[in-house]
């Protein structure tokens, strides 16, 4: 795909989606218009990842975690957990090497907030 500039630095694909912010970011998306990744302009390190299930739904996420302005193999891996509908009910992290985890609980409509224990 093409990409046009928007005449302020913004540039996007044929699809509408932006893949360089005109600052410092660029973005890359996969076929079915999901975020796959944010990398640096200036260097291409990658800053953020995605990852989606068969559904679309948005499954894991890494990011800098380790404070290096990338990431790697020192970046815990944050996991979305599901419920029967669907629905977000908490997210998990991993951290990296001695696998340790720890469970955010997640507000849902209506106002319960549900955690979930490995």
């Amino acid at each position: 795909m093409s990409e046009h500039d928007q005449g302020n630095g913004l540039k996007r694909d044929a699809a509408g989606k932006m893949t360089d912010d005109g600052r410092n970011y660029g973005y890359v998306w996969d076929g079915f218009g999901r975020q796959r990744q944010v990398k640096k302009t200036t260097d291409q390190a990658l800053v953020a990842e995605y990852r989606y299930n068969g559904l679309g739904h948005r499954v894991s996420w890494n990011c800098d975690t380790g404070g290096d302005l990338d990431v790697d193999g020192s970046d815990k891996t944050c996991f979305f957990v599901y419920d029967l509908k669907w629905r977000p009910v908490a997210a998990r992290t991993r951290s990296p090497g001695n696998g340790s985890s720890s469970t955010t609980p997640v507000l849902l409509e209506g106002g319960v907030r549900v955690t979930l224990t490995a």
